[in-house]
């Protein structure tokens, strides 16, 4: 039984690396990494804002291509490095 009630007990690992404590996963990551993570979110945000409130449509379209393109070299990044 895994889970609250387990009195402390693990009855299995579901990682492939096994268990590491978050500062280990936390400091494994480059400022680069994060600051890929900071460009998605803002491109995120600045797209829903011009979808809704503005009509520029070619500016839109970049910052929503930007954001994919962002999101897609931080996946593979992720994929491959951790």
């Amino acid at each position: 039984m895994d889970g609250p009630w387990n009195n402390g007990r693990t009855m299995g690992n579901n990682t492939l690396m096994g268990p590491r404590e978050p500062s280990e996963i936390m400091d494994s990551y480059s400022p680069v990494w994060y600051g890929l993570w900071f460009i998605v979110s803002i491109c995120g945000v600045l797209t829903w804002y011009l979808r809704n409130f503005s009509q520029r449509v070619q500016t839109t379209k970049f910052v929503a291509l930007l954001g994919s393109a962002t999101m897609l070299t931080l996946l593979i990044w992720t994929w491959t490095d951790y």
